[in-house]
């Protein structure tokens, strides 16, 4: 088993991508809840509030849920 973590801008974007992962059957469950995050972008410090998704799937299906990933993320 494996945990995979991603950050969304917005809970709506979370719910969409988890949704098109769980139909797929790429991981087994979803969890989301709103994070204070502190970053650089831009060469400037950034703080704000985000989603954080834990998903728990399988090492195999890794490649599958990151290319799902890669599409829907803004």
């Amino acid at each position: 088993m494996i945990i995979v973590y991603l950050t969304c801008g917005s809970d709506k974007e979370a719910k969409k991508i988890g949704k098109a992962l769980l139909e797929a059957k790429l991981v087994a469950c979803v969890r989301r809840f709103e994070v204070q995050s502190n970053y650089w972008w831009d060469k400037k410090l950034e703080q704000n509030y985000e989603v954080m998704m834990i998903m728990e799937s399988v090492e195999e299906k890794f490649d599958a849920i990151n290319s799902i990933v890669a599409k829907m993320h803004s």
